[in-house]
């Protein structure tokens, strides 16, 4: 492997189980264009390794088993198909350690216990940022998107990530959204989703009281976790 190479794999070398974000997805997509499918297919495969082991693809020996796989896994980045490309990485990863003589190393399908929960104390953390931004209905805004965008950083200051919401779901005067948001932290990859909240949503309730003054609209917005 290239030192330019070897740099990103270590880079990138924290990945967890969810499936490819969509930034993770540009990621591979520069890895193609600068070293090419194959050798992109290699880091993927050496990602999930060292999440593993603690230890590069390269530092074990270069068997029949880790081509194989590289040859299936850069057949689907040359169609597109990351997320799959992805999910044989992890499993090439396995066969290949099995075959170096590690045991024990297949990942749990199980859930993630409270990881992927609202804790009490994140809810009252949320309430009080919604409080702060405007959000708790005491705020006025332009319009509904407005809105979002706070919301997004009110969430993001507090450890968490709104996903998108499309323009076409916050349309009218009045309406009301359950949005899906996820858990931040230092141990998710750029490549991957954040870990979705799965007992929460947030309650998103917009509607228009008028115009302000100067004949602009305004927005009344409550947000809260559910």
């Amino acid at each position: 492997m290239n030192k330019d190479l070897k740099m990103l794999t270590e880079a990138y070398s924290r990945i967890l189980k969810e499936g490819l974000s969509d930034a993770g997805i540009v990621t591979v997509k520069k890895w193609m264009a600068e070293f090419g499918e194959q050798k992109a297919a290699y880091k993927l495969i050496s990602i999930a390794v060292e999440k593993k082991i603690g230890m590069e693809l390269a530092d074990l020996a270069d068997t029949a088993t880790v081509a194989n796989h590289v040859e299936g896994i850069a057949d689907l980045l040359i169609s597109g198909d990351f997320q799959n490309a992805w999910d044989s990485a992890k499993d090439a990863a396995i066969e290949i350690l099995d075959d170096e003589g590690f045991e024990g190393l297949s990942e749990s399908k199980a859930g993630s216990g409270h990881g992927h929960r609202l804790l009490p104390k994140e809810k009252k953390a949320i309430h009080k940022k919604m409080a702060e931004v405007g959000l708790d209905g005491n705020g006025r805004f332009g319009n509904a998107s407005k809105a979002v965008s706070v919301l997004g950083g009110a969430l993001k200051d507090v450890g968490f990530h709104l996903d998108m919401v499309h323009g076409d779901l916050i349309l009218g005067d009045k309406g009301h959204r359950l949005l899906v948001f996820r858990r931040t932290g230092e141990n998710v990859s750029p490549l991957e989703e954040h870990p979705e909240v799965i007992n929460s949503r947030i309650s998103f309730s917009w509607e228009k009281l008028g115009y302000d003054k100067d004949g602009n609209p305004k927005y009344e917005v409550l947000c809260y976790p559910s």
